[in-house]
């Protein structure tokens, strides 16, 4: 083999660009939209490198020591990961309301597997936590780099084994295909499982495998080098400006960001990428790299959850500062020591077994301890746990009982049909119970819809009339003596329009059941950024919680004339309106606990059964006799 296994500064300058992208991009600059694509500059270089390293042991010695190679990769990898999550845990037993410290919890269990991309794919979806403030949220590309580790010596051994050398390449593009036109297939099936499953992000990984065989035809024209790597990191670092989180990613914008990086990469030692990618200043931000890349992020995130506003220009150079600060000390103190054995065990020793598997023990029993248990809650006062106590068990338990509210009524009177998305679900459990009414659920809407029937984005791939038309279709629908009409109401579609939406969908209801007398239910105040459960514990005490909470209102002017609104277009077809702000909203401050002390809220904006039978009792006291 003509080359061998040498330090490149240049890929050391390489990882520079990579990582500062990636932190200049989370600590909120917009401007670098594609900021996110270092990672992507990240999984090419490793599978460059890793790829380099087992061809090169096993064409040069006849045979691959698998164990050597993961020795390598652990002292590599491990301590300064161990390090991050045990700092984090310890920052966020202080930070993270329970809810979250137990979520976060669940995440490092996961990280310490090299499974986290796993565990936040599971994790997404419509009630998920906001991904700004998980914490270790960034491991989980380690993790698909972790899982690329266990299988790939594997497979490269056995096709050099039983393939010749050429051929072995061309099994790594077809591979290589594979994984890109599935990434490609999958985004239109499942955005998160393209995001964060290997076998939809390896493709990435190996383009750089495949550049181990390009470099035995490296062209010498060092002029037409340098013009090759100066076009391709201009495009590189232009994307970096073009992309944005709406871009549709990865699939096939993916695969040209990583067929640029190999470009560069294959060109990185022509006299341009020298000069660009070499000097100390690159080369040491290069070093760095892993260790900035763990520590970036959760400094970000917990100081994002803990003062819940926009980042100053200030505190994001502060953050940036403060993370480089941290990952000079992790570079220097742990990722070297550890991985040049500076008088330390080593990892497959047996001291160094038990070492490393007490820290595996330090780290796991407590997160699984936290998980097990609510998230600790005992770390915040009495009145605060009674009040919050069994919040996410309730909510769990209310999903579990509505699946079998979408029955037939029963015979008689006062049958009652409740329509709507997730929000209709805490107006059924509020008439769920009452005397002489047989309620029961349509099976919720859309989220992605309005007046229960209309598109609120024009790109969602959610048929909101199909949805509509197949609930009025039901026997409930049809039969109801009351139709029950409750969603979100989307306070960022104009009053006018939505009035206008929500005729065509009572116009639809009189075709099925021109007899059933409506009940409309107006909008309740929901809560921007901080859930009321976090906001009720960050408060710290019952007394002046609602008026604490009032802060963070989600812009509750539009919000009231949207149910101005609404009052008086049900007034103006003889509905009844069920006005829930006046109800729990006293000059503009909003109940977030019952009278006895419970949560009402669950999180932004949905109720906990305590709220809805808060709301019960309201009911009746204001509406029953008119029903």
């Amino acid at each position: 083999m003509s080359s061998s296994v040498s330090y490149r500064p240049e890929i050391d300058g390489l990882r520079a660009v990579a990582v500062l992208s990636v932190v200049i991009f989370h600590a909120g600059f917009d401007v670098l939209g594609g900021g996110y694509l270092g990672v992507d500059v990240f999984f090419v270089i490793s599978g460059y490198l890793i790829t380099k390293l087992i061809r090169y042991e096993y064409v040069n010695n006849g045979s691959f020591s698998y164990l050597n190679f993961y020795r390598r990769r652990a002292k590599r990898l491990m301590p300064a990961l161990f390090f991050t999550l045990i700092a984090t845990f310890v920052a966020c037993f202080y930070i993270l309301a329970p809810r979250e410290f137990q979520k976060f919890s669940q995440s490092l269990i996961y990280s310490v597997f090299s499974l986290s991309n796993i565990f936040f794919w599971g994790e997404s979806g419509y009630f998920d936590t906001d991904s700004q403030f998980k914490p270790l949220l960034h491991t989980w590309s380690l993790s698909v780099e972790e899982q690329f580790y266990i299988f790939w010596p594997f497979l490269l051994v056995f096709l050099f084994k039983y393939a010749k050398d050429r051929h072995v390449l061309y099994y790594i593009i077809m591979l290589t295909v594979l994984s890109a036109v599935s990434s490609i297939a999958m985004l239109k099936i499942d955005k998160s499982a393209a995001y964060y499953l290997m076998p939809f992000r390896v493709f990435e990984l190996m383009i750089g495998g495949v550049l181990v065989w390009l470099e035995k035809t490296n062209y010498r024209n060092d002029k037409l080098k340098s013009i090759c790597f100066s076009l391709s990191m201009i495009a590189l670092l232009s994307l970096f400006f073009i992309y944005d989180k709406n871009t549709s990613f990865p699939g096939i914008n993916a695969f040209f960001v990583t067929v640029l990086v190999a470009f560069i990469v294959f060109n990185s030692n022509s006299p341009a990428g020298r000069f660009v990618l070499t000097s100390k200043l690159m080369v040491y931000i290069g070093l760095i790299s892993y260790s900035l890349y763990l520590a970036h992020w959760p400094i970000m995130a917990l100081y994002k959850y803990y003062v819940m506003e926009s980042l100053s220009v200030y505190e994001s150079v502060f953050l940036i500062a403060l993370s480089i600060a941290i990952a000079v000390f992790m570079y220097h103190f742990i990722e070297r020591p550890f991985r040049f054995s500076y008088g330390l065990p080593s990892l497959f020793s047996w001291k160094g077994g038990i070492v490393y598997g007490f820290s595996t023990c330090l780290l796991i029993l407590p997160a699984l301890h936290a998980t097990k248990n609510e998230g600790w809650l005992w770390r915040l006062p009495k009145e605060l746990r009674k009040a919050v106590a069994d919040v996410e068990k309730d909510r769990s338990e209310y999903w579990d009982l509505i699946s079998g509210e979408v029955g037939i009524f029963s015979q008689g009177s006062n049958k009652m049909f409740v329509v709507g998305n997730s929000f209709a679900i805490d107006i059924f459990f509020a008439f769920k119970g009452m005397d002489s009414i047989d309620v029961r659920y349509s099976g919720t809407t859309s989220s992605e819809c309005y007046a229960f029937h209309l598109k609120i984005s024009p790109d969602s791939k959610t048929d909101c009339g199909e949805n509509f038309n197949k609930i009025l279709s039901l026997t409930n629908a049809q039969v109801a003596d009351y139709i029950v009409l409750n969603e979100r109401w989307v306070i960022n579609i104009p009053p006018a329009d939505y009035i206008t939406g929500l005729e065509r969908a009572i116009q639809q209801i009189r075709a099925v059941n021109s007899n059933a007398k409506l009940i409309i239910v107006g909008p309740r105040q929901t809560f921007d950024q901080k859930s009321a459960y976090q906001l009720v514990i960050e408060h710290g005490r019952l007394a002046g919680a609602a008026e604490y909470a009032s802060k963070y209102y989600y812009k509750r002017q539009e919000m009231l004339l949207l149910n101005r609104q609404l009052r008086t277009y049900a007034a103006s077809i003889g509905a009844t309106f069920v006005d829930l702000d006046e109800i729990f909203c006293k000059q503009d401050i909003c109940e977030i606990l019952t009278p006895e002390g419970e949560m009402i809220y669950w999180d932004f904006g949905h109720w906990t059964m305590a709220g809805a039978k808060n709301l019960q009792r309201e009911i009746i006291k204001r509406f029953h006799q008119k029903w």
